[in-house]
């Protein structure tokens, strides 16, 4: 009767983990990625500053470090070591996300990963946390971005 009773309960487990797989894998994350852009569109900013932080075996500037992150009308125009205000290269740029690349990254995650956090700010919809495992089976493939306090400049 033990056993019977530790093989359902394993069943039950198992199944509700996998319906929450669904949840997060599914529909859903798509629903609550529309929602998030919707909520991000009404507000129409374009040109902000914000933090991020990003944690990655990627070979990108400042990995670990929380930078300020300056945009203007969609383009990343500068960025800073939060410790130090020191400012970080011209060259290095381009590879510091906009609220719209950090979308696109949540998108690319909804489609190819194997795993994924996706959070979003509950007021203004811009995707706050970003932990993303590409590759379930591979090592250093994992990218966590966390974005926080956005503010519109103008």
């Amino acid at each position: 009767m033990r056993r019977a009773f530790a093989r359902a309960s394993a069943l039950a487990l198992s199944t509700a983990l996998l319906a929450g797989c669904d949840l997060i894998t599914g529909p859903s994350g798509f629903h609550e990625l529309d929602q998030a852009r919707e909520r991000w569109a009404i507000y129409g900013w374009d040109t902000y500053s914000y933090e991020l932080v990003r944690s990655c075996f990627c070979g990108y500037p400042a990995v670990g470090h929380r930078v300020e992150v300056v945009v203007d009308h969609g383009i990343v125009v500068e960025a800073y070591l939060v410790a130090t205000g020191q400012p970080l290269p011209p060259g290095s740029l381009a590879s510091f996300p906009t609220v719209e690349d950090l979308f696109d990254i949540a998108e690319e995650a909804l489609y190819d990963a194997d795993r994924f956090d996706i959070r979003y700010d509950s007021r203004l919809g811009f995707p706050r946390l970003l932990d993303i495992d590409w590759i379930g089976h591979a090592v250093d493939d994992e990218v966590f971005i966390q974005a926080e306090r956005l503010i519109p400049i103008g």
